[in-house]
């Protein structure tokens, strides 16, 4: 019974991960990442080799379904934990308010369309590559995504993750 409390605490997590991103909140989707990965490690290493309930959902008497299910988390919660380090390195730069700025006018600007529509604008600016969602506010208006090349952007943004705090386009 311990791994599936282990899950509800890992999707409990998903909360914060998930609203952190949404919300443009990095303490709460720093916390939910962290938090997921934490939970799905052990969620892995809590499932028996010899798992009657995992043997059953498979319909089979081999072993393989539960390695492969814990394999399948251990690898995830691994791999989310390794993401957050970078992360949490700028924490302090998040709590202290210490932004790196760049400013200037982008080489390249390429579209993400979703169902028709623009949700995502990569912009490229001095060598470094960020992501403007369209939820946010200050989000551009334009015809073609060419006209923005001859715009001044200035972004506000956390030195390791490059998690955008605020950026302007004039």
């Amino acid at each position: 019974m311990l791994p599936w409390i282990f899950i509800g605490l890992a999707l409990f997590f998903g909360v914060f991960w998930f609203s952190g991103n949404a919300a443009n909140i990095l303490i709460i989707y720093v916390i939910g990442l962290t938090g997921m990965g934490v939970f799905l490690v052990l969620t892995s290493l809590t499932i028996s080799k010899q798992s009657n309930l995992l043997k059953k959902a498979f319909e089979t008497e081999k072993n393989y379904p539960p390695l492969l299910v814990k394999a399948i988390l251990l690898f995830a919660g691994i791999g989310m934990l390794f993401g957050s380090i970078r992360y949490w390195q700028d924490v302090p730069f998040y709590q202290d308010q210490n932004f790196s700025v760049i400013s200037g006018k982008p080489s390249s600007i390429d579209e993400y369309n979703s169902k028709g529509t623009v949700t995502e604008l990569y912009v490229e600016i001095k060598g470094h590559t960020f992501v403007l969602d369209a939820d946010m506010p200050q989000f551009p208006k334009y015809k073609k995504y060419e006209e923005l090349l001859d715009k001044h952007f200035t972004i506000l943004y956390l030195p390791n993750s490059n998690w955008i705090i605020d950026y302007k386009v004039e």
